[in-house]
């Protein structure tokens, strides 16, 4: 994906001190929030098409099925998607929480970075 593209590309911000807490919260959000960036579309997908429906990526060319159509499986992974969802929200309030305690509290220039 892109998103990974760039991660390596780009420098990485100032290093809080990683025995710090919020260091190792950082560092984790950070692995939460690649997993759902993976997990969310890919679950939905399965469950889509377990229950039959026509996949299309935006619109441009349709998507194969990735399962067998089957009551289960859809239920299962529409509720992984569903969590994964409310996952993706929590972990991304986090990252915001971080980010503007980086910049208000901390001011170490870490948003001016991500801006330009």
């Amino acid at each position: 994906s892109l998103r990974v593209i760039w991660r390596i590309l780009s420098p990485k911000p100032i290093p809080i001190d990683p025995e710090n807490w919020q260091a190792k919260l950082a560092n984790n959000i950070h692995w939460i929030l690649y997993l759902l960036m993976v997990l969310m579309p890919l679950s939905g997908w399965i469950a889509s098409s377990a229950a039959g429906f026509p996949m299309s990526f935006f619109g441009l060319f349709p998507l194969p099925a990735i399962a067998p159509t089957s009551e289960r499986l859809e239920g299962f992974f529409f509720a992984v998607h569903g969590i994964a969802g409310k996952l993706l929200i929590l972990s991304l309030l986090l990252h915001l929480a971080g980010a503007l305690q980086r910049h208000f509290v901390r001011h170490d220039g870490t948003m001016g970075r991500m801006w330009f």
